[in-house]
């Protein structure tokens, strides 16, 4: 028989002591980035974290001691989940257990795990990949938006891939000029002119051709591909691309306890397709 995943609401304090290191913490937020991410995959879901053990946090920190790693436009933080709860701009959290089967893999491959935390622990956003996942994935729709904008966009991200690996600071400063023209459309659609902000944002010219092409490179990062890149580490996912996974694929991968739960309540919101989506017959 199907079991039915089951959606519940509770306070913080009640289910933090609950949260285990592996566990993903999904977020909906009002900043601009958050907003673009919802528009461009069409769900509530904007940014996720995981839980990591609370020994990675700064002494300093004055939080509850629940810690949480994510990738924020200040790069891979570790911090406690109090902090973030807090957070005017966070809307609504969820918390997705993980499936017992699969935190036994989390703890066979412990060392794996607790190294890419330190590994990657300080290292810088990555706009450049996220705003290309979200171009990919707005293709189907956004030529009927606004097609000359995007077609000067696809256009001059096709002739730096067609330059190759090389790029260099001629390359960048040709990408950073054609995006500060389109910019400055005022017949820009909201989405492009955020996707056009996080382009901007970020370190156009080291691996310029491989991050465009979202190809797997650690060196940035951005919240889901951080996240997807910890839980393959850690043997709780297969071989996969992270920097192809976008938040709201990651809440659906079948990875989770049947019952999910949402501490932060803005809006009452349950995460579509929640749990749903076979992970092992993932292609991108």
């Amino acid at each position: 028989m199907e079991t039915r995943n089951r959606w519940q609401q509770d306070d913080y304090e009640n289910v933090r002591g609950q949260m285990q290191p592996g566990d993903v913490i999904a977020f909906s937020g009002t900043a601009v980035i958050s907003t673009v991410i919802k528009l461009v995959t069409s769900s509530h879901v904007s940014h996720v974290g995981i839980i990591v053990p609370s020994d990675y946090l700064e002494d300093d920190d004055a939080g509850d001691g629940t810690a949480i790693a994510e990738a924020t436009e200040s790069g891979i933080r570790i911090r406690s989940l109090s902090t973030r709860w807090s957070d005017e701009t966070v809307e609504n959290l969820w918390w997705l257990p993980l499936r017992s089967e699969l935190r036994t893999e989390l703890e066979r491959n412990w060392g794996s795990f607790c190294q890419y935390l330190s590994d990657y622990n300080r290292a810088p956003y990555d706009y450049l990949q996220a705003a290309m996942l979200g171009l990919m994935l707005l293709e189907p729709t956004l030529d009927s938006v606004n097609p000359n904008l995007y077609e000067d966009i696809r256009q001059f991200i096709e002739d730096i891939l067609n330059r190759g690996s090389g790029a260099d600071d001629q390359d960048s400063g040709y990408v950073l000029s054609r995006l500060r023209e389109a910019l400055n459309d005022s017949d820009n659609d909201p989405m492009l002119t955020g996707l056009l902000h996080l382009l901007l944002e970020g370190d156009t010219s080291e691996n310029l051709s491989r991050r465009l092409d979202n190809e797997e490179e650690f060196e940035h990062f951005f919240c889901s591909e951080f996240v997807t890149g910890a839980l393959r580490t850690g043997g709780v996912i297969p071989n996969i691309n992270p920097s192809e996974i976008t938040p709201i694929e990651l809440c659906r991968f079948n990875i989770y306890e049947d019952n999910y739960t949402q501490f932060k309540v803005s809006e009452a919101t349950r995460i579509r397709g929640f749990n749903c989506m076979d992970i092992s017959r993932w292609d991108g």
